[in-house]
């Protein structure tokens, strides 16, 4: 569901990993294509993470966008299978 293409879910776990185990600098993740320039949050690799509650918002917004987007798409696709 998560995919690879540098969608809100993928930044938000590479987020989540650099805060854990990267001393709280944004790390790479090799298997995804992420493009800060076209991030919410706009961090590259090496940079350190400070988020603000504007940040937390930006970045919660996205990632449960995404979700709904994604659901939405699936639940599309079965109604169109069982018609």
């Amino acid at each position: 569901m998560e995919l690879k293409d540098g969608n809100p879910l993928n930044k938000a776990r590479v987020l989540c990993h650099s805060l854990l185990h990267n001393n709280s600098k944004m790390s790479a993740d090799k298997t995804i294509k992420l493009d800060p320039a076209k991030s919410v949050l706009k961090v590259q690799v090496g940079d350190e993470i400070k988020l603000k509650e504007a940040d937390f918002l930006l970045i919660s917004e996205a990632f449960f966008a995404e979700i709904e987007r994604k659901y939405r798409l699936v639940e599309q696709s079965n109604q169109k299978m069982v018609s």
